[in-house]
């Protein structure tokens, strides 16, 4: 008889600590909100909906990589994590910088296609050093090797964090539309948030070099 392992399941008590933990990380305004935020004002609740996917596509890559091991080799290579580092903040630079120096909503770049913003959230989130260092960092802290394989155990905690992103991201996309609905058919409100967007973009990815 086959035997087959049993799935991990967390005990109640580390969850709901887990789920605090995470849900207050989630609710701190960060890259990727006002990515959404950015997408969503110029592109529409496709373009935010496309982009906050993106987003959860790169967090469950991620998530594979950790569980397998590769986060932790990059990591521990200064020269890799220097180039992902400045590779990821020359990237949100440039996406901010375009959002900054677009001269109407209906120019703007993530209007040439949803799919431009999935793939720009795909990209935002693999280069973002910061993730990589959560699942380094903050996961470790809700493992127990008496519950079951470590492999197991990130892939709960770092898709159950990825749901609860994704879904508040979601709203934030929802939000952002209903917002630029309600400041009426004007470009301007949305020129203005684009920059807004932009200029915190930039800043981040300022942040995340010298943090480096």
């Amino acid at each position: 008889m086959i035997h087959t392992p049993d799935l991990f399941m967390p005990s109640l008590p580390i969850f709901l600590a887990f789920l605090g933990a995470a849900l207050a990380m989630n609710l701190t305004p960060g890259l990727d909100t006002m990515f959404v935020i950015g997408q969503t004002m110029g592109g529409g609740i496709r373009a935010g909906v496309r982009g906050a996917l993106g987003i959860a596509t790169g967090s469950a890559c991620h998530t594979v990589l950790a569980a397998v091991g590769i986060s932790a080799l990059v990591a521990a290579s200064p020269v890799l994590l220097s180039v992902l580092t400045y590779a990821g903040a020359a990237y949100l630079v440039w996406i901010g910088v375009a959002m900054v120096r677009r001269p109407s909503a209906a120019t703007l770049p993530v209007e040439t296609g949803s799919s431009d913003a999935f793939r720009r959230g795909v990209l935002t989130n693999l280069l973002n050093v910061k993730v990589i260092l959560f699942y380094l960092t903050f996961l470790p802290q809700f493992l127990r090797p008496s519950d079951g394989p470590e492999w197991q155990q990130v892939v709960f905690y770092g898709m159950t964090f990825n749901v609860l992103g994704t879904t508040l991201l979601l709203a934030v996309a929802l939000v952002s539309n209903k917002l630029v609905g309600a400041l009426g058919t004007s470009d301007k409100p949305a020129i203005i948030a684009s920059r807004v967007c932009g200029t915190a973009l930039i800043a981040l990815a300022i942040g995340l070099a010298l943090t480096r």
